[in-house]
């Protein structure tokens, strides 16, 4: 049964400032396969070297990929993770669960942010800024460190001030602007504009409904901006019915 795997869109969509593509496959007993196509932007490329030889040191790889395998594989509901870099900036990979149900849940509870239902057809994921820094908290401090050079009010609680999209990308202007170099500032707004991720789910039977994407047969699809993911300025939900 091949379903959806949000919760991994939420995760590397928040890691960074990034595109990614994202293909997943879940079977009947709630295990699953997903592969993930994950870089960083030009921009914030620039912007974490230049952070990075401020504080005293570059690592060889921006997004790491030993890193990921190792926090990735220490969350809860996760078999195995296994990435590699393409480029210093961009990594491939797939990651395995035992159970969806288990991933990201505490102490014997279930997500709060997923409901999967495979006996009545139906995959719920409402993402908003009570869930988000959630998310985020128990995957990885990398996952902070990225969030925090991006300023995100989804995710961290110093910049819940910021309520719109328009206000983060002002915010996001005049810090960097003023901080380092108006350029680097004005590419790395447009970059957090363009950047999205794209999802494709096949499923075994006819899709009958989607909400916050589109279908057609059994298959059904989801682009997700990385602003809308970095800012919550409303809550976002994604339900399939088949």
């Amino acid at each position: 049964m091949k379903l959806s795997i949000f919760p991994f869109m939420v995760a590397f969509m928040l890691l960074t400032s990034c595109s990614a593509q994202i293909a997943g496959v879940v079977s009947d007993d709630g295990s699953a396969d997903i592969t993930i196509q994950s870089g960083l932007q030009p921009s914030m490329t620039e912007l974490i070297h230049s952070l990075f030889k401020i504080g005293g040191g570059v690592s060889q790889n921006i997004i790491d990929a030993n890193s990921i395998n190792a926090s990735i594989s220490a969350s809860k509901g996760v078999k195995t993770a296994r990435f590699r870099n393409i480029t210093s900036s961009a990594i491939e990979g797939t990651i395995s669960l035992s159970r969806i149900n288990d991933f990201l849940s505490v102490a014997g509870q279930r997500s709060q942010f997923l409901t999967f239902d495979s006996q009545n057809g139906r995959l719920l994921v409402v993402i908003d800024r009570t869930s988000a820094p959630r998310i985020v908290s128990l995957l990885s401090p990398d996952f902070v460190d990225y969030l925090s050079c991006l300023m995100s009010p989804a995710a961290l609680e110093d910049y819940q001030y910021i309520k719109t999209k328009a206000e983060y990308l002002d915010e996001l202007q005049n810090f960097f602007g003023s901080f380092k170099d108006k350029k680097l500032a004005a590419n790395l707004v447009s970059d957090i504009k363009k950047a999205n991720i794209r999802i494709t789910i096949d499923f075994p039977k006819d899709v009958k409904s989607v909400q916050g994407g589109h279908f057609s047969g059994k298959r059904a699809e989801f682009d997700a901006p990385l602003l809308d993911l970095l800012v919550l300025e409303t809550p976002l939900t994604y339900e399939v019915r088949w």
